[in-house]
């Protein structure tokens, strides 16, 4: 738990922490939950595993799928269900600035 404010400034990995006298490690990320969080605050690496995660099961897909060869509508479907859902995970937490929605909506996973 953080008792100094750091006026907005990124956290250098020397930063203490201590809970109850004891002190905490630090780390430059942390996983937690799928998401990978790091001192400066960006989200720039958790935005990267997602894309690799979505493009690994888009190529599943279409491993076990001939795109080609059903509707448009079909694959706009299995794309929304199967790889939506894998590269939006934790939205919530990382889209919270203005460069984090400009970066999703020109990420092109395909």
């Amino acid at each position: 738990v953080s008792t100094q404010s750091t006026g907005g400034r990124q956290l250098k990995e020397s930063t203490e922490f201590q809970y109850e006298g004891r002190e905490i490690p630090t780390a430059k990320t942390y996983c937690y939950l799928g998401i990978i969080f790091s001192l400066s605050g960006s989200f720039k690496v958790a935005q990267n595993l997602l894309r690799q995660k979505a493009l690994r099961a888009y190529f599943g897909l279409k491993s076990e799928v001939d795109l080609y060869s059903i509707s448009k509508v079909a694959v706009l479907k299995l794309l929304d269900s199967l790889i939506l859902p894998v590269v939006s995970y934790g939205i919530e937490v990382w889209i919270t600035s203005t460069a984090g929605i400009k970066a999703f909506a020109n990420t092109t996973i395909i």
